[in-house]
């Protein structure tokens, strides 16, 4: 007959040491920590930034707008949506010195690239946001715009589009 020499088995005796402890407890806390910085972090990237700067392009007197909210037949606050044509409610400044008014605008350039009203396959995009002001009636605040306006604009909105050409 044939022995088999089995290694000694070592018994776990259910306590560990303190080091080994007091570095479980460490872990723990920095590991919730991390994981909360991360979420927050995809978060912030996939969310919209609540101070959405638009730039004027008419002689109304104002420089740059906040975007507060959006005049659409979806009220979403969604500024990854805001296409050329649309009419958004702002807060800015003027030469006046009026600080924190409360105005209506309508977009007229954006930095996302959007498709021409003839699909023809164009894609435009510009440098910068841009808006025009307009009063309650959706008149124009200016008598000039200065620089061009999308197309799409243009076509909801013939004064803005009269204007546009009139200033070049």
């Amino acid at each position: 007959s044939q022995f088999w020499l089995k290694p000694k088995r070592m018994r776990w005796s259910g306590t560990r040491s303190a080091s080994s402890a007091t570095m479980q407890q460490r872990k723990s806390p920095l590991l919730v920590v991390l994981l909360v910085a991360a979420a927050l972090g995809l978060l912030t990237s996939v969310l919209p930034s609540q101070n959405f700067t638009l730039y004027v392009q008419d002689n109304s007197g104002a420089n740059s707008v906040y975007v507060i909210s959006l005049k659409a037949e979806k009220c979403q606050k969604r500024y990854q949506r805001l296409r050329p044509g649309d009419q958004v409610v702002c807060v800015g400044s003027t030469v006046s010195g009026v600080r924190n008014k409360v105005m209506r605008a309508i977009v007229t350039r954006t930095v996302k690239p959007s498709c021409d009203n003839m699909k023809n396959g164009f894609i435009r995009s510009y440098d910068r946001n841009y808006c025009v002001l307009i009063d309650a009636a959706g008149n124009p605040v200016g008598n000039k715009i200065f620089g061009a306006i999308d197309q799409r604009c243009a076509n909801k909105w013939p004064k803005l589009g009269m204007l546009a050409s009139k200033g070049r």
